[in-house]
C-alpha cells in the first residue's frame, strides 16, 4: 500500500525566538522574508501566513524575519547583527522578498518597542553626509518602560508628512534598501531581490529607483486578479488592515500564476 498512495509532504518547522518558525515543504527554493506584522502574520495561525503557503505552493523553504511593528530599520539592523546568522543556516537563498505597507516610511521616524527582553527595540537610523548613522535615544530607560502605542501614534502624527514621500523619506529609504541589499548580495550573490509593495501603489513613481539599488518593485496592486479587491472585508479582519489567511492565498496564488516568483 505504501508504494501505491502518496500522501502530501509534512512540513518541517522549525521554532526560533520571537520570529516565525522556518517552514519546508522541499527543496525547490529557499527563500528569505522580511516586513512587519504583514509579513510575520499578526493574529494568524502559521498555516494562514504569507511564508507558509508560499513554502507550500512552491515545495519550498521560507525564513521569515519579519517582524510586528518594524519596517526597512529592522531588516538594516538585523543585517548586521548575529541574529540572521542564528535563523537562516544556508548560504544558498534563491529569493529574497521584503513585503512593504504604506506606514512603513514613518516608521523611518518612529521609535517601536518590540520586547524588553529584545534587543531590538528603539532603534532608528538617519543619513548624514550620506551614511547611515544609528539614531541616539533620549532617555532610554523611559522609552524602554513606557514606551506605548499612544507615544508611537504621536510619533506617527508627527511625521504624517512623510506619506508624501518627501525627497529626506525618499532618500532614507532607498539607503536602507541599497545597504541591505549590498549586505543580503554579500552573502547571497546568487539571490533574487523582490520589493512587495502591499495593495498601495504609493511607491509606484520611485520604481526604477528601487530598481536601481538592487530591488525588482512588484504591487499586489499589478498582478491580483481584477475581480478581487484586496480591501475588502473578507480579505483583512475587522476593523483591522492586518491580511487574512484568505488574502494571502489570494498573493501567493497570484505571484505563482503571473510569474512573480520565476
Amino acid at each position: 500500500i505504501k508504494y501505491c498512495i502518496k500522501f502530501p509532504p509534512a512540513p518541517i518547522i522549525n521554532n526560533n525566538d520571537n520570529y516565525r518558525n522556518v517552514v519546508s515543504f522541499g527543496d525547490k527554493k529557499n527563500i528569505l522574508i522580511f516586513g512587519c506584522s504583514y509579513a510575520y502574520g499578526a493574529q494568524l495561525q502559521e498555516i494562514e501566513t504569507f511564508g507558509y503557503k508560499l513554502a507550500k505552493r512552491l515545495k519550498s523553504t521560507v525564513y521569515n524575519r519579519s517582524f510586528p511593528g518594524w519596517g526597512l530599520q529592522h531588516m538594516y539592523y538585523q543585517l548586521f547583527s548575529s541574529k540572521l546568522d542564528e535563523y537562516v543556516q544556508t548560504d544558498d537563498i534563491d529569493v529574497i522578498i521584503y513585503v512593504y505597507m504604506q506606514d512603513h516610511v514613518n516608521r523611518l521616524y518612529a521609535y517601536f518597542w518590540g520586547s524588553q527582553f529584545e534587543n531590538i527595540f528603539n532603534i532608528r537610523y538617519y543619513l548624514s553626509d550620506d551614511k547611515l548613522k544609528e539614531a541616539k535615544i533620549r532617555f532610554p530607560l523611559i522609552n524602554m518602560l513606557f514606551l506605548t502605542k499612544g507615544i508611537r501614534n504621536i510619533a506617527h502624527n508627527h511625521y504624517v508628512k512623510s506619506y508624501e514621500f518627501s525627497e529626506d523619506s525618499k532618500q532614507l529609504m532607498l539607503a536602507l534598501l541599497e545597504a541591505s541589499y549590498n549586505k543580503l548580495k554579500e552573502k547571497y550573490p546568487n539571490a533574487r531581490f523582490i520589493f512587495l509593495e502591499y495593495i498601495d501603489l504609493s511607491l509606484s513613481p520611485f520604481k526604477d529607483e528601487i530598481k536601481n539599488v538592487g530591488w525588482e518593485y512588484f504591487s499586489t496592486s499589478d498582478f491580483i486578479y481584477p475581480s478581487i479587491d484586496l480591501n475588502e472585508e473578507e480579505y483583512h479582519f475587522k476593523n483591522d488592515p492586518h491580511p487574512t489567511g484568505k488574502a494571502w492565498s489570494v498573493v501567493v496564488d497570484s505571484m505563482v500564476n503571473e510569474k512573480v516568483l520565476y
